[in-house]
């Protein structure tokens, strides 16, 4: 694989320092980048067409609330155009994506809650520390693999957090 496309929202800002990171490191992988920008549903169609006109091999589909929301359409696009898609958020292989890595939602939840009780009782956000992710979940779902007819081999397989069949 050596082009791959990006979806991400233009408007928000964790999308697109996302797609500056990715900017910055697909050339170490030798990768040709493809934007596909998407703001609204009705950006969808416009943003599929141009990787499939740009001839993407694989997407990546990062996963603010928009895409969250719009999630059932944008997976039914990318497994339409037979595009290899990686989700930024579990639902999506939940609802039929092929591929997700994200953060353990479920690590997360308690870290959020212990920040807002410190600063309802008194602490400054700024002052703070910066917790990074330390579980992060790999799902495959192989229904969706057959469906696009890619084998997933075994060594990644293994890999897999959660496998869905």
């Amino acid at each position: 694989m050596r082009r791959v496309g990006l979806v991400h929202n233009p408007d928000n800002s964790i999308d697109m320092l996302a797609l500056k990171q990715f900017e910055t490191n697909r050339g170490k992988l030798g990768l040709k980048s493809i934007r596909a920008p998407m703001g609204k549903k009705e950006d969808i169609a416009a943003a599929f067409d141009r990787l499939t006109r740009d001839k993407a091999q694989g997407v990546i589909v990062s996963s603010p609330s928009l895409n969250i929301e719009l999630r059932e359409n944008i997976i039914e696009r990318a497994t339409r155009d037979r595009l290899l898609a990686e989700y930024g958020n579990t639902v999506f292989a939940n609802s039929g994506g092929l591929l997700s890595y994200a953060t353990n939602q479920a690590d997360m939840t308690p870290r959020a809650a212990a920040y807002v009780d410190k600063i309802f009782k008194g602490a400054t956000p700024g002052d703070l520390p910066i917790h990074q992710p330390t579980k992060f979940e790999f799902l495959i779902n192989l229904k969706t693999a057959k469906a696009l007819k890619v084998k997933i081999p075994q060594s990644v397989l293994v890999q897999a957090t959660k496998v869905i069949e």
